[in-house]
């Protein structure tokens, strides 16, 4: 008996007879008819070929070929869906002692989806707020791509997956809408195409609800031109409102102004309208509208309204100082402005300028102005050209931030004339009256600098601009502080243990250094008494110099508060006379002349004094000495010389007490006694010795209303000598005043004195 011997190989060939690979066969689309062929080779005896799919049999019909192998077709008739990834074996078998030889291949199949559906959008959506939405589709073979479309556009973007089986598709898209998207369809895709046949498009869709805030635009009114909008003319706006929901509010504005339905102005929902706009009608233009989402404005419309040139100002007031170049510009308001022509006229004459330096009065004058432009022409603009004035008083001033050094003030100026002013500041040490800075500011805010520490100080500020300076000045006081200490080394402390036997040390020295502090301190008070009558005669022997009276000896200042003092206008006499000498800028001069002749009185150049003697001054000065037969008191109030120890010497007396229209006067040798008519509390007479007094031995003198033209004084009075004069005057006017003073012997040729009485006149004294 002979063994049997299996198939040695079978192959697998598709409906186009190609073998097999990878035991996959297809892809094929739906409703095709398939064949497969199988042939097996060797085997004795020859073996049965037959076809199944998983455990059925499907075709047992084979057929032997002349070279011995055997082969079997299977027939497979329009393919559906479920014939997808089926399994059919060729099975080559030819006893059942051998096992049988078999391969298998896998069908697969194309094919088209079942479904495409939209999930997970909202029926209302809200512009600016992210949105998530999938497209889910299944059946497709393969797997297809989703499209995403939102109107006509495709929206990139979107994620996909895919199920294990490859049967479920999965897209994912996140967006937010805008207010542009409200009302569009979106929309997911899939594309097919069965081979040779038409494309199949599957899709589902669904349209947007997008709430918005409205979308407005502000746009002028056809067939309006922005560029050529005439004063006159009728402009209508219109404001294009797109919102969901819709709007329920609409507003115009003008400028930020809201517009209300008026005479020229027709507000109607979207639309504005504006009858004969004039040259106030130009500006920014707005509508605003309001839903339930929001309020939105529109954009700004800028209506550029063309007009004549106008004047801007009522007719203008300009003052200059003579020769002062004055700058005038013609203010004009025209659109358009560019190329405007300009015509100007001086007190109606046709002459242009664009300076006019006024150089007498008749310069003075009124100037007016004309501008042309494409739309008209201006009326005429007037500038009254007017001399300008001094500029007025300062109004006060405040004194801070004081420093050692330095002091600030603050000062509220009047008018300043009709031209820029200027400050003019004078710093006079307060107890030498000696000026120690003189300086001019642009402002009223002054920082004054290097100023001497400790020191109280009199600040004269005036105003002052070409015309001339104020006619009074501000006066302020001030004090600076202490300079600080300068510490040149480190302090080393040590510290000591304080005992009682210690402070007992230490409170005992003390005590004697205090009683010998005061010791010391009386004898010097004594030593300085005794020589201080001595030092006054040495010191006053042939000084003709005219010191500044002290005014710290009367003066009421407060150290702690160096603020604000009084206008002026509220000084005391004494300053006021004061002023008129000591911050007088001319000097009276002596002169070695024999005699001064004495010379009538004009109002006109009472003023003005010739330094040689042949003038007049208002008042005079006299530099006084101290007489040996006179102790002098320096005290802030009026006290009584009386006599001293030595010999007396006599006295000449000044008085009212003659007749009237006539002044005696009486002299004894010596020195000579100034005293008023009555004389002071407790005086008995000239002879007396009594001698009045207020300040230190040298001081002014002042005679009101007197002219004096000094006279040389060369060699002295004997002791023995006695003189006398006289004087009259018309209209009964005497001197009634006369301060007191000393003053050194005098030559036999005294001083030529002229007075006038308010009333008129003219009389001398000749003494």
């Amino acid at each position: 008996m002979q063994m049997p011997v299996p198939p040695t190989k079978i192959t697998i060939l598709d409906e186009l007879g190609a073998a097999v690979v990878n035991n996959l066969v297809g892809p094929y689309r739906e409703s095709v008819d398939v064949n497969l062929t199988c042939i097996s080779s060797g085997g004795q005896p020859t073996p049965k070929v037959t076809w199944w799919r998983e455990h059925a049999l499907l075709d047992d019909s084979f057929l032997v070929l002349p070279d011995g192998t055997v082969k079997n077709v299977l027939f497979l008739e329009k393919l559906s869906r479920h014939d997808l990834h089926s399994v059919y074996t060729c099975q080559a078998s030819n006893g059942h002692v051998v096992p049988p030889l078999s391969s298998a291949v896998k069908l697969d199949m194309k094919l088209p989806p079942l479904f495409v559906r939209m999930q997970g959008l909202r029926e209302t959506l809200t512009a600016g707020v992210k949105t998530q939405v999938s497209c889910i589709t299944a059946g497709s073979r393969p797997a297809p791509s989703v499209v995403w479309t939102k109107g006509s556009s495709v929206i990139r973007g979107s994620s996909q997956t895919t199920s294990n089986d490859g049967n479920v598709t999965v897209s994912e898209l996140v967006f937010v809408p805008g207010p542009e998207d409200n009302e569009k369809s979106i929309t997911c895709s899939i594309s097919y195409n069965e081979g040779d046949g038409p494309t199949v498009l599957l899709k589902d869709a669904h349209v947007l609800n997008v709430k918005h805030v409205p979308v407005i635009s502000l746009a002028l009114g056809a067939p309006l031109n922005s560029q050529n909008l005439m004063e006159g003319s009728d402009v209508y706006l219109e404001c294009d409102i797109k919102a969901n929901p819709p709007v329920k509010k609409i507003e115009w504005f003008h400028n930020n102004k809201l517009l209300q339905s008026a005479r020229g102005i027709i507000v109607s929902n979207q639309t504005l309208v504006l009858q004969s706009i004039t040259k106030s009608t130009h500006g920014e233009y707005m509508c605003r509208a309001s839903n339930s989402e929001g309020t939105v404005n529109s954009n700004q419309l800028y209506l550029d309204i063309k007009y004549p040139p106008v004047c801007k100002s009522e007719a203008q007031i300009i003052r200059a100082a003579v020769k002062q170049t004055v700058n005038i510009t013609c203010d004009i308001d025209a659109n358009p402005m560019p190329n405007l022509l300009f015509r100007w006229q001086f007190n109606n004459s046709l002459e242009s300028m664009l300076e006019l330096p006024p150089y007498t009065n008749v310069d003075f004058g009124t100037i007016t102005c004309t501008a042309t432009n494409s739309y008209g022409q201006s009326g005429h603009c007037a500038y009254h050209i007017l001399v300008a004035d001094v500029p007025d008083p300062i109004k006060s001033c405040t004194v801070s931030n004081v420093t050692a050094y330095t002091v600030h003030i603050s000062c509220i100026a009047g008018k300043d004339g009709g031209i820029p002013q200027q400050f003019h500041i004078d710093v006079f040490e307060e107890s030498k009256r000696k000026l120690l800075q003189s300086i001019s500011y642009q402002s009223a805010e002054m920082l004054l600098k290097k100023l001497p520490s400790d020191t109280k100080f009199i600040i004269k500020i005036t105003p002052y601009n070409l015309q001339g300076t104020a006619p009074t000045s501000y006066r302020v006081k001030a004090q600076t502080l202490p300079a600080p200490l300068l510490r040149t080394a480190p302090s080393k402390a040590v510290l000591v243990q304080l005992t009682p036997l210690l402070g007992a040390l230490v409170g005992a020295a003390v005590t004697l250094c205090l009683v010998a502090l005061c010791i010391i301190v009386f004898v010097k008070f004594k030593t300085k008494k005794k020589h201080h009558q001595t030092a006054n005669t040495e010191q006053d022997k042939g000084s003709a110099e005219p010191l500044s009276r002290n005014i710290g000896s009367h003066s009421s200042i407060d150290d702690k508060n160096p603020d604000v003092i009084p206008h002026e206008n509220s000084e005391d006499d004494d300053e006021k006379q004061f002023e008129r000498l000591a911050l007088n800028t001319e000097s009276l001069k002596f002169t070695s002349a024999a005699t001064a002749t004495a010379g009538a009185y004009s109002p006109t150049h009472h003023h003005l004094m010739s330094p040689t003697g042949n003038g007049f001054k208002k008042f005079g000065e006299l530099s006084l000495t101290t007489n040996p037969g006179y102790a002098i008191y320096s005290s802030p109030v009026r006290s009584y010389a009386k006599p001293s120890a030595g010999p007396q010497l006599g006295s000449l007396l000044l008085s009212t007490a003659g007749p009237q229209g006539t002044t005696t006067t009486s002299a004894t040798t010596g020195g000579l006694l100034l005293s008023s008519t009555g004389g002071p509390p407790g005086a008995t007479s000239p002879s007396a010795g009594v001698l009045p007094t207020r300040t230190s031995p040298n001081i002014y003198t002042r005679l009101p209303l007197r002219d004096f033209t000094p006279n040389s004084y060369d060699s002295m009075l004997s002791t023995s000598q006695t003189t006398s004069c006289s004087s009259s005057s018309n209209g009964g006017y005497g001197a009634t005043q006369i301060y007191t003073a000393k003053m050194p012997l005098l030559t036999t040729n005294y001083s030529t004195l002229d007075s006038t009485g308010p009333v008129g006149g003219l009389g001398t004294d000749n003494c």
